[in-house]
C-alpha cells in the first residue's frame, strides 16, 4: 500500500500502533500492538517506539496539566519485534511545579529500556530565549564542505521550504534504478522506500546536499530535516511529544558521516536519548530538525538537534550518544 492510499483517520491508527500504550494497572502498562517494527538491517525494535510508549505511559501516571518536558533514556537490551512490551512507571517525585517517573521497559524478564520522565507545571509568563532557526524558504547556494576546518558546524544558515524538498521516501530511488534486483542491497533498498511509504510520520531533507545520488549522507554536507505527521495527529501537548519522541529517533546517528570519510560504518546502534520541550507544537504541522554533529571517539558518536515549529519558534533540544564502528583499522 502506497502512501497515498490512506485517509488521514487511517493514517492516525497506524501511528496509534506504533506509539500507544494500554494502562492494565496504575503503574503497570503494555504496548498496544504486539509487533513492532524494526528498521532496515536494525536487529531490534526501533528505537523511537520505546520512547515514545515510555512517554506515553509516564503521561498516565500524572495529572493532565503537567507538560512533559525532559526525558532521558537509555538502551539497554535487544527487543524481539513479535512481543508486547511492558512498561512499569515508578513514582520518584510529585512537587507542586515538577513531577519525575521511572519507567522500566521489559519483555519476560529482560530490561530492554529504561528513562526518568519529568513533568512541569506550564509558566507561559516567564521570558523566553532560544537560539534562532535558520533562515526558511531560502533559494541560495548550497555547497558541501570538501575539507572541514576547525570549528567546522554543519548548523545551515539557510532551507528549502517544505514543498520545495523531496519526500524522504525518494531517497534510494536512483539507487535502486541501477541496482540489480537479484543483489542484496536491492532488497535492502525496497524495504526502506517502502517503510518511509507506510510509515504513519514523514520526513524531507531540508538542504539539497544532505542525500548524494545513491541516497547516503555526503561528507560536508549541512543537515536539516522536515518532520511530520501523515494524519491529523490528535491528542494532547504531551501527546504531541510522544510521536517527535517516535519519529526524531530516525535521524541521528546516521549524520556523523557528514563529518566522517570513513564508508559505511560496521555498526550503529542508540545508547543514550534525552529530549527537552520547550513549547507547544502540533505533529500535523512540519517542524524543522537542525543537526550539528558533536563528536564521534571510542566507537562513539554524540549528536545534537534543535527542532523548531515553521514559525520559528524552538519546540525541543535532542542529544543522543550512539555505538558507530568501522571495520577494523578505521575509526
Amino acid at each position: 500500500m502506497s502512501e497515498k492510499e490512506l485517509s488521514a483517520e487511517e493514517w492516525d491508527e497506524r501511528l496509534s500502533q506504533h506509539v500507544d500504550v494500554r494502562q492494565t494497572s496504575y503503574c503497570e502498562f503494555e504496548s498496544i500492538s504486539s509487533s513492532h517494527w524494526v528498521p532496515v538491517m536494525g536487529k531490534s525494535v526501533f528505537g523511537g517506539t520505546l520512547i515514545a510508549q515510555s512517554m506515553k505511559a509516564a503521561t498516565k501516571t500524572v495529572s493532565p496539566e503537567m507538560e512533559l518536558h525532559e526525558i532521558h533514556g537509555k538502551f539497554l537490551n535487544r527487543a524481539s519485534h513479535q512481543k508486547h512490551i511492558y512498561y512499569y512507571v515508578k513514582k520518584l517525585r510529585d512537587g507542586r511545579s515538577y513531577m519525575t517517573r521511572r519507567v522500566d521497559a521489559m519483555q519476560d524478564q529482560t530490561l530492554i529500556f529504561t528513562a526518568t520522565v519529568s513533568f512541569q507545571l506550564p509558566e507561559p509568563s516567564q521570558p523566553q530565549f532560544y537560539a534562532p532557526p535558520p533562515i526558511i524558504g531560502a533559494t541560495g547556494t548550497f555547497k558541501l564542505m570538501k575539507f572541514m576546518p576547525d570549528g567546522h558546524s554543519n548548523l545551515p544558515t539557510e532551507v528549502l521550504l517544505p514543498d520545495m524538498c523531496q519526500p524522504g521516501s525518494e531517497r534510494y530511488l536512483k539507487a535502486l534504478e541501477h541496482t540489480p534486483k537479484e543483489a542484496i542491497l536491492h532488497k535492502y533498498l525496497t524495504k526502506y522506500t517502502n517503510d518511509q511509504q507506510n510509515l504513519p510520520v514523514e520526513f524531507r531533507p531540508a538542504v539539497p546536499t544532505v542525500f548524494d545520488e545513491n541516497g547516503h549522507i555526503q561528507y560536508g554536507t549541512k543537515l536539516a530535516y522536515w518532520l511530520r505527521a501523515r494524519g491529523h495527529s490528535p491528542g494532547s501537548v504531551n501527546d504531541q511529544r510522544a510521536v517527535l519522541g517516535f519519529h526524531i529517533d530516525q535521524f541521528m546517528l546516521g549524520n556523523m558521516l557528514a563529518n566522517l570519510r570513513e564508508g559505511p560504518p560496521s555498526m550503529m546502534a542508540s545508547l543514550d536519548h534525552t529530549m527537552w520541550f520547550h513549547n507547544d507544537f502540533d505533529m500535523s504541522n512540519w517542524l524543522l530538525m537542525v543537526v550539528e554533529n558533536q563528536a564521534a571517539s571510542n566507537g562513539r558518536a554524540l549528536i545534537m538537534a534543535r527542532v523548531y515549529r515553521g514559525d520559528g519558534v524552538l519546540v525541543a533540544i535532542v542529544i543522543q550518544e550512539g555505538v558507530i564502528r568501522f571495520p577494523t583499522g578505521r575509526l
